[in-house]
């Protein structure tokens, strides 16, 4: 996350892959450890504005589990012109997160 921060996103993105290498042969795909390193993936991503692999990346998380980055994808597609993509998935963001308070 520090290369991260520091906008040495070739580095960081690196070192995640090669992290996410590691935990897909040791804890496989579907641990949570897993998915932070994709959603960590993602972000660097994001900063570089490879909005593509970004969301490839959060949807991969939002379908194991982590509905949270539905937010992140619906800025994406805004952001992109893609209203109604960000509409649906700002919703859902929505309702997953009103569910969460309940």
């Amino acid at each position: 996350h520090i290369l991260q921060l520091r906008g040495n996103w070739n580095n960081a993105m690196k070192h995640c892959k090669e992290a996410l290498r590691i935990q897909r042969m040791t804890v496989g795909d579907d641990s949570p450890i897993t998915t932070n390193t994709l959603e960590c993936i993602g972000r660097i991503h994001m900063d570089k504005r490879e909005f593509e692999n970004a969301i490839q990346c959060f949807n991969t998380c939002v379908s194991q589990g982590k509905s949270k980055l539905q937010r992140e994808c619906g800025i994406i597609y805004q952001y992109r012109g893609e209203s109604i993509k960000a509409k649906k998935m700002l919703t859902q963001a929505g309702l997953h997160a009103m569910h969460e308070l309940s």
